[in-house]
């Protein structure tokens, strides 16, 4: 998703914290906010997962489905970093590899039908978003050569000198009598 320049932001005005969104013209997923601590550990998780895979009913599994998302979406402890640094996830853990380890021993916990995924439409937004020739070049463009405010105001200038020299040029072989 890096790669294609999806952004992470909080969601502040979440109806509760299964509400993500996925903004497709800006590139925006919009997460409430999440505090992983010792209270939300993963034997709770897990047995509400169990019981929620219990219940029978496919389009009932709203817990399986934030857990696989956040699964998704962690992988690394800078994955959790930059949950971090955007607000969304206030990790209160020993350190960022046991948040990492945390989601990902989640996933383990239950059986997920993804045609019948809570946030199916979020994920097929996501994968358009990404397979887009357009957004995986305006990230790379974006990431690569305007990462710094310096990059911008150099290409500012450069298109500032060709503009005057054409002036100048036109003005040098065309003078004005």
């Amino acid at each position: 998703m890096r790669a294609a320049g999806v952004r992470f932001s909080r969601r502040s005005k979440a109806r509760d914290m299964y509400d993500v969104k996925f903004d497709r013209r800006r590139g925006v997923m919009e997460i409430p906010g999440v505090v992983i601590d010792d209270i939300m550990k993963r034997p709770l998780l897990v047995n509400l997962i169990a019981f929620e895979q219990c219940q029978g009913t496919e389009e009932a599994r709203v817990l399986t489905s934030y857990v696989s998302l956040m699964g998704m979406l962690i992988r690394t402890a800078q994955d959790v970093e930059l949950l971090q640094r955007r607000g969304i996830l206030d990790n209160l853990l020993a350190n960022h590899d046991e948040a990492a380890r945390f989601f990902s021993h989640l996933g383990e916990g239950g059986a997920m039908n993804y045609d019948q995924h809570v946030f199916f439409g979020l994920y097929e937004d996501v994968r358009r978003y990404c397979g887009s020739w357009y957004h995986r070049n305006r990230a790379v463009l974006r990431r690569d050569y305007f990462g710094n405010p310096w990059s911008a105001i150099s290409l500012f200038v450069a298109g500032l000198v060709v503009a005057l020299t054409a002036t100048q040029t036109y003005f040098t072989v065309f003078p004005r009598n």
